[in-house]
């Protein structure tokens, strides 16, 4: 089975989608070219001048889409909880004379006296 690729394999953009690419943008230029005159709207089919008129064309110059959103489906996801045992553990402070002795000198005497 031949697979259609955009990409080649060292990274570049294939002949296809360059193909792709060049018919997507003379479709839109098209599109454009139709709603812009009525003239050449009305060679493409004659019925173009009525009111009850919809195509492609109409569509295109009335800024609408035609989307069709996906339907998403969230599944939702098992998830197991397990039991935490937690336990309390009482945390005593320090006293000030349990603490290491600082690591500078004792306080310098005064300059004045």
């Amino acid at each position: 089975m031949f697979r259609l690729r955009f990409k080649n394999r060292n990274g570049s953009t294939s002949h296809f989608a360059r193909v792709v690419s060049v018919l997507a943008v003379l479709l839109i230029g098209l599109l454009a070219f139709l709603a812009a005159s009525p003239a050449a709207h009305e060679r493409l089919h004659p019925d173009a001048g009525h009111e009850s008129h919809e195509c492609v064309v109409t569509t295109f110059a009335a800024g609408e889409a035609l989307y069709v959103a996906p339907q998403i489906v969230v599944q939702p996801t098992p998830t197991v909880v397990g039991r935490v045992e937690v336990a309390v553990k009482t945390v005593v402070l320090e006293t000030a004379h349990d603490l290491l002795p600082p690591a500078c000198g004792p306080p310098a005497r005064r300059l004045n006296t």
